[in-house]
């Protein structure tokens, strides 16, 4: 049997073995609320997908401990995911970042991450995110499914944006490189000052095929990776601006 395509870590030089974890859990999008807070609240009109984002794997043992705390759990713990995932963003620590433009999605999006990287130059791929659309339900396969810790039917439901993942300009060395990213939000709550924060999750995976200098090179056919992730958004700095990415590089 060939080897499992290999999930990112945080760190590039430790790019994690994915073990498959399913277990049944509620994912349907949890809506929480102090009640006792008198301060006015965010509007929230449902999910936006534009903005820069940073994306942990589901297959750091770190985060995932914290999602689902014992082997018997099947309720996902968000909120104390989210406040895990902040402590090494603000290292900064993840393991992708992606951009995406504003809807209607007339440009592409931008993805990143220091576990693709070019087997020459060692240097990360520009990676693009293609053909954005704007969904009402996901349609994972069975195959992807398979990356996420909890599974259950409302995992697919919801809004949610899809895109084709590539190489900028295809890349040097590189015959083909194509494949999907997914995702939607699946928690929010109300901050104290009315604020929203908010938890996403989904799935990644590009598949790159080496060309024939590559190959001569020792570095093997190709190279693939599939991960499900959490993501949560960038950080800002201190004039208020997301942290990340930008469109266009």
């Amino acid at each position: 049997m060939p080897p499992r395509p290999r999930s990112p870590g945080l760190d590039a030089s430790k790019t994690a073995k994915r073990a498959k974890i399913a277990e049944t859990a509620n994912h349907s999008e949890n809506i929480v609320e102090s009640a006792d807070s008198e301060t006015q609240k965010e509007e929230d009109n449902g999910p936006v997908f534009s903005g820069k984002f940073d994306l942990y794997a589901m297959i750091l043992p770190f985060l995932s401990k914290v999602y689902l705390p014992t082997k018997s759990s099947s309720t996902p713990q968000y909120e104390e995911l989210y406040k895990t995932i902040l402590t090494y963003q603000a290292k900064p620590d993840f393991s992708a970042q992606i951009v995406l433009p504003d809807a209607p999605y007339t440009m592409d999006g931008v993805a990143g991450s220091r576990a693709l990287c070019d087997p020459m130059e060692c240097l990360p791929y520009d990676l693009s995110l293609e053909d954005i659309k704007a969904v009402n339900k996901i349609s994972y396969t069975e195959h992807q499914k398979s990356f996420f810790l909890a599974r259950d039917s409302n995992m697919e439901s919801g809004p949610a944006v899809t895109t084709n993942t590539g190489i900028i300009d295809g890349g040097c060395g590189i015959q083909t490189a194509r494949g999907k990213f997914m995702m939607k939000r699946v928690w929010t709550k109300a901050n104290p000052d009315g604020s929203l924060i908010e938890l996403f999750e989904g799935f990644f995976s590009l598949m790159i095929s080496y060309s024939s200098l590559y190959k001569r090179k020792g570095h093997g056919s190709g190279d693939d990776t599939e991960f499900a992730f959490w993501a949560v958004r960038a950080r800002k700095d201190a004039n208020g601006k997301e942290i990340g990415l930008n469109l266009g590089s």
